[in-house]
């Protein structure tokens, strides 16, 4: 059985406020002129960076249990009908899917949250999930 870590607040907020210095800091994006499609499109672009991007992987990979996810009401038609109808390798799909899609959507909220107050939410949102897992984990 595998053992559930979760990071700190401090450590997510200091692994956060890097995704975005990575992210707003690259020198080519244009501020408002580059929306990432998929994750594909985000790690090749990073990839140009000077680790190939591998920092921003890297640092996905670690906050990705605490990032909300973003379900608009087709793809929840489309998770209720593989969940009535489907097995399990149709639900582990969906499980993929949905986290891709979350991650992307996270990482242009983080791209584009250039006002303080657009980034405090995306963090305080993000810690609260950090709170919820917490919380999951010692029931």
């Amino acid at each position: 059985m595998q053992t559930a870590v979760i990071i700190s607040e401090k450590e997510l907020i200091r692994k956060l406020e890097e995704l975005k210095s990575e992210i707003q800091g690259t020198p080519f994006l244009h501020r408002g002129h580059v929306v990432f499609l998929n994750l594909d499109s985000f790690y090749n672009y990073m990839s140009d960076m000077s680790d190939g991007g591998v920092r921003a992987k890297n640092l996905m990979d670690d906050i990705g249990p605490y990032i909300p996810m973003s379900v608009s009401e087709s793809h929840m038609e489309m998770f209720v009908n593989a969940a009535l109808g489907g097995g399990e390798d149709i639900l582990h799909n969906i499980e993929r899917y949905f986290e891709k899609i979350s991650k992307i959507n996270f990482i242009n909220a983080v791209y584009t949250a250039r006002a303080d107050a657009a980034w405090r939410e995306l963090v305080r949102v993000c810690c609260a999930m950090r709170d919820l897992k917490e919380e999951e984990l010692f029931e």
